[in-house]
């Protein structure tokens, strides 16, 4: 997928941004407003995610690590195969598409068992030189930040 199909895609999954991540909330309203279906994750055990478009009104709960997460009650759940490209967010990257996550490897399992267009966003200063990588450690397609887009 081109990355001006990302507006045209049914499924993306975004995130809910953490205070030192970038709020990529804007983006989000604004693929809703086009028809896309805006899916969020919720941290399960052994490091999993399971994938959820949360209701319009209370769809969301507090959650893992004080980020907010869809309410499973109210949400539709979806499969991994069905989303046609990933929001993520990282501690640094780099120019390479390598990431540097928080360290659980929830998104690197997710990355891993899908072939959909992965977008890794943040500030201009997480973009580094070289980020050091791991055997698990999935890498992105594209790397948007504020000054610049990289596609890999």
């Amino acid at each position: 997928m081109e990355i001006s199909g990302l507006v045209n895609a049914e499924y993306v999954l975004a995130y809910m941004p953490m205070k030192y991540e970038l709020d990529i909330l804007p983006t989000v309203e604004i693929l809703k407003a086009r028809g896309v279906k805006v899916v969020f994750p919720l941290c399960i055990e052994n490091g999993g995610l399971r994938l959820f478009v949360p209701a319009e009104k209370n769809g969301f709960r507090p959650g893992a690590y004080g980020i907010s997460e869809p309410d499973p009650e109210t949400a539709e759940e979806i499969t991994a195969d069905r989303l046609s490209a990933i929001l993520l967010p990282a501690i640094g990257f780099d120019r390479e598409g390598r990431r540097l996550g928080q360290g659980g490897g929830y998104y690197d399992r997710l990355l891993a068992r899908t072939d959909c267009l992965k977008i890794a966003v943040g500030f201009d200063c997480q973009l580094v030189d070289n980020v050091p990588t791991e055997e698990t450690d999935e890498r992105v397609d594209i790397v948007v930040v504020p000054g610049e887009t990289i596609v890999i």
